[in-house]
Order: C-alpha cells, then structure tokens, then sequence
C-alpha cells in the first residue's frame, strides 16, 4: 500500500468512531512473519500467510465465523 501498512489500516479502523467497525471481523494477509504478533495485538481475528490458496481463505473465515 501506498500510504502506510495494514497495521496502520487495522489501527485506524480499530480507533474509529464507526460504531460499526467494531463488530467487524479482520483477516490480515502477509509475507511479513514480523507483522503477525502485531496485527494480532492490534485486532486481527487471524492471518494468512503469503502464498495461500482459495481454500485457504475459506477455512480462515469459517474459523472466525465458528
């Protein structure tokens, strides 16, 4: 991303005033091994390590849907 990271974008959608933002669910996808203790800290609900599949994503969102 351009402008920052998506542990910036996590943190800002984590501290908005949208009431609704708080009950939304994060997926975070990374390369980054670095990244995960932090997303995870900031709000993620999980992580997908780059590369994964489609079925992947399924199993990661069942998970938080579970």
């Amino acid at each position: 991303m351009p402008d920052g990271d998506g542990i910036e974008l996590l943190d800002f959608l984590r501290n908005s005033n949208d009431t609704r933002l708080k009950f939304m669910k994060f997926i975070m996808i990374t390369g980054a091994n670095d990244k995960i203790l932090k997303a995870m800290d900031n709000g993620a609900h999980n992580i997908i390590h780059k590369p994964f599949t489609p079925e992947t994503i399924l199993k990661k969102v069942e998970l938080i849907f579970n």
